[in-house]
């Protein structure tokens, strides 16, 4: 599996310079996250691709996230429901549930 094979099958709402940027950051986390055997799949399944869509638009969303906004004296904050919580926690949930069933995420020794 590549990086391009993969971003080939997103279908979702972000393009051009943010959908690289958010893609990037989407695979390294596949890569981390799999050890690198995210690499040796040959085709691309559905869960696979859900996957790597949903952490695209995890990425993405982190950067487009607004926290608070001020018109004059009207000041607006949001309560973020995922506080506490690091991109990184949040992708390698995503990674769980989708790929939790895979032998992607196998952590004991092969052989």
């Amino acid at each position: 599996m590549t990086y391009t094979t993969l971003l080939s099958t997103y279908t979702g709402p972000v393009t051009d310079a943010a959908l690289q940027t958010a893609a990037s950051a989407a695979w390294g986390y596949l890569l981390g996250q799999t050890l690198g055997r995210i690499t040796t799949v040959e085709t691309v399944t559905e869960e696979l691709s859900r996957c790597f869509s949903v952490l695209i638009d995890l990425c993405h969303g982190d950067e487009q996230s607004v926290t608070s906004e001020t018109v004059g004296d009207f000041k607006r904050e949001y309560r973020d429901p995922t506080a506490g919580q690091s991109q990184l926690q949040r992708a390698a949930e995503v990674i769980r549930q989708y790929l939790g069933g895979t032998d992607l995420l196998f952590r004991g020794t092969e052989g």
